[in-house]
């Protein structure tokens, strides 16, 4: 027997409950030897349950045990049930030649068990003992290998005709074309099964093909190349016994044949096991590997070499970073970190569309139009490579989990440790620097009002939803949150992260966290937990302006936390699907597109750099955070906002006033952001007046630094509103260059007094005086002064 099966009943005990016969009492075994006599008893013998059952009952009885079995309607051959499927019964009276060679055939198959009256083959067992009583002499005829019986007959169907081996064998007519389908299959695994009719009109197939029909079907064998089996019947690891099956990947069969020579035939399915294990440097070697090919198989080659890898290659890498924002080679790192998307049927596909979806905001309709693929499955292949990121991809490089807290502060940026963390503390120690904020991400308005409520916000007048976003210094991503509703602050979402197990199993006590202004009612709570919070401070009740040190404190915060604000603007530029508004049916992954966008700026954004002058901007907060503002305290002791009658108009061509370099600019503002507004500060300072006007103390003030000091002053309209105008005071040396030469400024704004940097009023006017008339820069966009229609 080919496979385990009761010797009573014969039923196959594949899964099933049974009992190995020596194990038994002699009484059973007697019992058993009685029912199944002539045959004898060997060690290997077992019997189903249900014949042990039976077999105790009878052999406990006193009266003479008469055979029972435990199973009927059993294939006589392989032991399965025939209850439901077609079946033949082999010892027929008046038998014919044929039917007593395949009786003659079974019995030789199933020996030492002899055949009776009442044994049934399923129709794929008969149609086996069939074909070889025709081919075989029967004193030749072997028992068929284990892996020549099916798992499922109801499954099998002939690979020529395409009929069911289950049903009954009717004598159809031939069809011609089917002889062309099976020569192909007489390379090719010796699984394949063909029914009874297809077989016998087989025999005389040398006389049907032309040879013209001949020279069609002419195999070629390749020396270096090797294939699987062209079926779809069982898995390419023919080994495999796994019933449920797919067809096997696009991307699988091209990877497979480029790095291991080895051809997968179009419709070929693999298991669910085999495809996530991936061993398919296994299949050359096999013994079921082939090397013969067709003409069909060599086109197909040809296809996947030309076609398949130009589709991915063929295009410019400009292109590729158009439409997806990421290298070709990126795009392959994604696949190799998601096993299942690579192995997933189009997954490399649906990786491009996804990514050409958040890269571009495009809709659906128009991905449709540029990718030639139905709207509806490009949603299809959308979902499950957003799902399979979700799961298998983003682990890996965003979340509290991807991370220990030691790696946040090793990414503690120069000028943030150096502020706020300790430098020279232990790894271990080192506290880990947070910047934590919200974005904004505008969706449409909605019928649903308890949405529409969720998402209004009075603030920016506009529908939207905020993700809240936790970055290292160094611009690294730890987290995101959300979303939340446009009703809930700031303050109100750190209160929640505060109260999650987490978040405080992650961070300890003394880690850092750099606020904006909209977390000063969390601060409390914040320093409850142990942890450290800075954020901008606010001017008091009654006050116009922040304090000196109240401005010095606030620029030590800004100057670390924009990495926040430029992370966020990281999202709206590489994937503009978060600068557009939000369709309302795609709020559903808002989160998930939002949390694989994260990912993905982690794994292939660099981190920000530190500032070249990080470490003089350090030296520079050191020198002159605590440093008052001598011109700001004169300006108050004198009036100097109204006075003028102290001051004198001057066209700022004529002055004489110390040159600085760039450089000597950046370091003056402890930053950029401040020079890259003093053009557009200027650029409007002209349009007011006609001419760059500032005014110059008539005479010397006391007690102003310096050796020979001047007095400027300079009334520069805010960028915000039209009727607001501020007065700034700059003195400066005038045999002097250099940000030296700087001695003291002040402005009315409202961190106007700061001596740690200046704000954008001070710095428009130094930057002109000193740096833009000499290089010839003119204000930007002048051209956009016409295109609005100004009524007077």
């Amino acid at each position: 027997m080919t496979s385990l099966q009761c010797v009573n009943c014969n039923v196959r005990l594949f899964r099933m409950r049974r009992h190995a016969l020596f194990d038994e009492s002699a009484d059973l075994i007697n019992t058993i030897r009685l029912w199944t006599y002539p045959r004898d008893i060997t060690p290997t013998d077992h019997i189903c349950h249900a014949c042990w059952q039976l077999a105790s009952y009878s052999s406990s009885s006193e009266n003479m045990p008469t055979r029972q079995v435990g199973h009927h309607s059993i294939c006589v051959v392989c032991g399965r049930s025939i209850l439901r499927i077609s079946h033949r019964r082999i010892l027929i009276e008046g038998a014919n030649e044929e039917q007593q060679r395949v009786a003659n055939v079974v019995s030789s198959w199933i020996q030492p068990r002899q055949l009776c009256s009442e044994d049934e083959a399923c129709v794929p067992c008969w149609l086996r003992a069939r074909r070889t009583a025709v081919t075989i002499p029967v004193e030749d005829i072997q028992p068929p290998a284990p892996d020549y019986v099916d798992d499922d007959h109801s499954a099998l169907m002939c690979v020529v005709c395409g009929r069911s081996l289950s049903s009954t064998t009717s004598d159809e007519e031939w069809n011609p074309e089917n002889i062309f389908r099976l020569l192909e299959l007489q390379q090719t695994s010796s699984m394949n099964e063909v029914c009874g009719v297809c077989w016998a009109q087989a025999q005389d197939l040398s006389l049907r093909v032309t040879e013209g029909q001949q020279e069609r079907l002419q195999q070629i064998v390749l020396p270096n190349i090797r294939r699987a089996a062209d079926t779809a019947r069982h898995c390419v690891f023919q080994e495999c016994t796994e019933a449920e099956r797919n067809l096997v990947p696009e991307e699988t069969r091209r990877e497979v044949l480029i790095r291991y020579q080895y051809f997968i035939p179009r419709g070929a399915r693999i298991c669910s096991l085999h495809r996530e294990e991936a061993n398919y440097e296994n299949l050359y070697t096999a013994e079921y590997s082939l090397n013969n090919f067709t003409s069909a198989h060599i086109e197909d080659i040809i296809f996947i070499l030309t076609t398949s890898l130009s589709q991915y290659n063929n295009y410019p890498d400009n292109q590729v970073d158009y439409f997806i924002g990421l290298s070709k080679q990126q795009h392959a790192q994604i696949l190799e970190a998601t096993p299942r998307l690579r192995n997933m049927n189009r997954g490399s596909f649906a990786l491009t569309v996804l990514l050409c979806k958040l890269r571009t905001g495009d809709s659906g309709d128009r991905l449709s139009c540029l990718f030639q693929v139905p709207r509806r499955t490009l949603e299809t292949l959308m979902s499950v490579a957003r799902n399979i990121l979700l799961m298998d991809f983003v682990p890996q490089y965003l979340g509290f989990s991807h991370l220990r807290r030691e790696q946040v502060a090793a990414r503690n940026s120069y000028i943030a440790d150096h502020i706020f963390g300790e430098p020279d503390a232990p790894a271990a120690q080192k506290p880990a620097i947070t910047i934590a904020d919200a974005t904004y991400i505008y969706t449409q308005k909605s019928s649903n009002y308890l949405f529409q409520k969720d998402t209004y916000s009075l603030h920016k007048h506009r529908n939207l939803l905020k993700p809240f976003i936790l970055c290292a210094s160094d611009g690294y991503i730890i987290d995101v949150r959300g979303p939340y509703s446009a009703t809930t602050n700031d303050a109100t979402i750190m209160n929640d992260l505060l109260n999650e197990t987490e978040f405080n199993d992650f961070y300890k006590e003394n880690d850092v966290f750099i606020l904006d202004r909209g977390f000063r009612d969390c601060m409390d709570s914040l320093h409850e937990k142990g942890y450290i919070g800075h954020m901008p401070e606010s001017k008091e009740d009654g006050k116009s302006q922040l304090s000196t040190l109240e401005a010095n404190k606030s620029r030590c915060v800004t100057i670390n936390r924009w990495i926040v604000e430029a992370v966020n603007g990281r999202f709206k530029r590489d994937f503009k699907i978060f600068r557009h508004e939000y369709f309302n049916c795609g709020c559903r992954h808002l989160m998930t597109d939002f949390k694989i966008a994260a990912a993905l700026l982690n794994a292939f954004t660099p981190p920000f750099a530190d500032n070249i002058h990080a470490e003089q901007f350090v030296s520079i907060i050191y020198e002159r955070l605590f440093l008052s503002n001598t011109i700001a305290e004169i300006v108050i002791e004198h009036s100097l906002n109204r006075r003028s009658s102290w001051f004198v108009p001057i066209d700022a061509t004529t002055l004489t006033f110390p040159r600085l370099s760039m450089e000597d600019l950046i370091l003056f503002a402890c930053g950029v952001y401040q020079i890259r507004q003093a053009r557009s500060y200027v650029g409007e300072h002209f349009r007011f007046h006609g001419i760059y006007t500032l005014e110059v103390s008539r005479e010397r003030v006391h007690g102003l630094e310096g050796i020979d000091p001047m007095l400027l002053r300079a009334k520069i309209k805010s960028r915000h509103s039209s009727a607001k105008t501020y007065f700034v005071f700059i003195v400066a040396e005038t045999n002097m260059n250099g940000r030296d030469a700087i001695k003291s400024y002040c402005c009315n704004c409202i961190v106007g007094l700061r001596t740690v940097g200046c704000c954008s009023h001070v710095m428009s006017l130094i930057w002109y005086l000193s740096y833009a008339r000499h290089e010839g820069i003119t204000r930007p966009a002048p051209f956009l002064d016409e295109v609005v229609l100004r009524m007077n």
